[in-house]
């Protein structure tokens, strides 16, 4: 929840049912709605996952990034709906993180995928996968917290194996 907008008013960004995004103008106004069909979020109400709030490309408005059951990773404008870019990741995704992680005072988007790897994800339009990291087992939703408090955030993500791996 927040004034993605910069028109004063709250929106909230959800997840419609299994199959779509929605986004709304509190208390109760519809904003857009994209149903998904096949490509869906995932397959049942209790099998959901949180999307990327952030503004990742610089231009002073937000995205919002989201994982697809079937691989894809989509990233729309977080006011209006359109999509701004999608890239093939061929996996399902966790939840969607957002911080800066390559210090360019810009946001990316961070998930983990079941086939083992951690993405960051940032404005590029042909390919915006700027690294991803083969963590050896399907990867949990990544938190940024400055462990050390040397002013640059860590990477925690939890794996299947039972790791708790902190990457910077």
């Amino acid at each position: 929840v927040g004034d993605f907008d910069s028109d004063g008013w709250l929106e909230m960004y959800s997840q419609g049912g299994v199959n779509g995004l929605a986004a709304s103008r509190l208390p109760a106004e519809p904003l857009w709605y994209h149903r998904l069909a096949d490509q869906g979020l995932y397959g049942s109400i209790t099998d959901t996952r949180f999307q990327g709030l952030a503004d990742i490309d610089g231009d002073g408005h937000t995205e919002l990034g989201a994982g697809l059951r079937k691989g894809e990773f989509r990233c729309y404008d977080a006011a209006n709906g359109d999509l701004k870019w999608s890239v093939y990741i061929g996996s399902p995704t966790t939840d969607v993180c957002a911080a800066d992680v390559d210090g360019d005072g810009t946001d990316e988007f961070l998930f983990g995928t079941e086939n083992g790897y951690l993405y960051a994800l940032g404005s590029g339009k042909d390919d915006p996968v700027l690294w991803k990291v083969d963590l050896g087992a399907p990867v949990g939703a990544p938190i940024v917290v400055d462990l050390d408090r040397d002013g640059i955030g860590e990477i925690l993500v939890v794996t299947r194996d039972g790791k708790l791996q902190c990457l910077r």
